[in-house]
């Protein structure tokens, strides 16, 4: 008898150091549509942290026009994105999200060609309401 405990003790204390191994490895593996998320809109978080965190609260609209190359190239990349399969109900208010994104970003990039500092300002505060506005969709509060 106290060698079956012994075994029973043994096995479960291997049990016990190989299932969070397991589990681990087995959360690595989610799909794309297991996940409600859209990475585009996670990597444009970059973009938009520096435009909105750094440059804007200093009127930095030098700092604001440098960073229209990642502004447009984020927004293309979330425009491409496509919803989990998971947030299917959801695609109506994230097409029209989008439309709402591209719309800003091309006022920003206006405001940038013209040099009005005013108007950037306002772009980027517009744009950045855009953006938060998906994330909404995708994680509401």
């Amino acid at each position: 008898m106290r060698l079956t405990l012994r075994f029973t003790l043994l096995f479960l204390t291997l049990l016990a150091g190989i299932l969070p191994g397991f589990a681990q490895e087995t959360h690595g593996t989610a799909t794309a549509d297991s996940v409600a998320g859209v990475p585009a809109l996670d990597r444009y978080h970059e973009v938009i942290s520096v435009l909105w965190h750094v440059a804007w609260p200093k009127k930095d609209t030098e700092k604001l026009a440098a960073l229209l190359p990642g502004v447009k190239s984020g927004m293309d990349s979330v425009a491409a994105a496509t919803l989990p399969v998971r947030l299917k109900e959801k695609k109506a208010l994230w097409d029209r999200g989008v439309v709402d994104l591209r719309s800003a970003v091309k006022e920003y990039a206006e405001a940038v060609s013209v040099n009005d500092s005013t108007r950037l300002l306002k772009a980027a505060e517009v744009l950045h309401a855009r953006y938060e506005a998906l994330v909404r969709i995708i994680r509401p509060r």
